[in-house]
């Protein structure tokens, strides 16, 4: 070897952020319930015998308003680099400047559906997404299938997803979410259907959708679950067009 030569020294680990441009994915960590936009990546390359690459997320929580528009880095790696690539983060969608609702779905149902913590609500997730300039899309039809999930007494429920084959293939399941749990009545939990309703008609309305052409629901479940699913639609329906006449008319 030339003794004029060094040989060269390898850090620990080299760091290099990354920024992207719009869109910018919407994730979720499916630990912390953290909603956020996706501005970047830090990726930390380590060199211990083996090349190993952590990505950590720059990150705009969306119900965190203390980041300026410059953004955190996660401590939640995407992944590590290694052959069990595993994450505590959802991709959900790119976040065009119109985001379609249905697209939101599956970050509203695990955000909703927090144990312990059955108090979430979808205009938390959605009203951060206007704040920061996204319109949100809603559904063109005006009759809407919701699929409901309930609790073995029938007194809590919430949207879902139905399993193939559980209805008829022509059947179309619109997937917005509808939550409703304790209060010790099924009533209850209606009348806080309703009022996720009422903030869909808000959505639907800035969507230019007049007051006469707001959706009609009408909600299923598996027909080997114990609920009345009559009762739900019904007083469902009832208090809706209630809160209607009251509230746009």
């Amino acid at each position: 070897m030339n003794k004029n030569m060094k040989e060269k020294d390898y850090p620990d680990y080299k760091q290099h952020m990354v920024m992207f441009n719009k869109p910018y994915p919407l994730i979720y960590n499916q630990e912390t319930a953290q909603p956020a936009i996706h501005i970047g990546t830090l990726n930390i390359v380590s060199f211990t015998g083996r090349v190993v690459v952590n990505a950590y997320p720059v990150i705009l929580p969306l119900l965190l308003d203390d980041t300026d528009g410059f953004g955190v880095v996660s401590p939640y790696s995407l992944y590590d680099g290694s052959s069990d690539d595993t994450t505590e983060w959802m991709n959900i969608c790119l976040l065009q400047d119109t985001v379609n609702i249905e697209d939101l779905f599956p970050m509203l149902q695990d955000f909703c559906l927090l144990e312990n913590t059955l108090i979430q609500k979808p205009s938390e997730i959605i009203n951060a997404l206007k704040k920061h300039g996204y319109r949100i899309k809603m559904p063109a039809d005006r009759n809407l299938n919701i699929y409901l999930e309930s609790d073995d007494d029938g007194v809590s429920w919430h949207s879902a997803m139905p399993h193939k084959g559980e209805f008829a293939d022509f059947t179309h399941f619109t997937n917005m979410w509808f939550f409703a749990a304790g209060g010790g009545s099924l009533l209850v939990n209606i009348e806080k259907m309703v009022e996720e309703a009422a903030f869909y008609d808000s959505l639907f309305l800035e969507n230019k959708r007049q007051v006469y052409e707001l959706p009609n629901y009408k909600f299923f479940k598996n027909p080997d679950f114990d609920g009345d699913i009559g009762y739900v639609n019904k007083t469902f329906t009832e208090l809706l067009n209630e809160k209607r006449k009251n509230d746009l008319w």
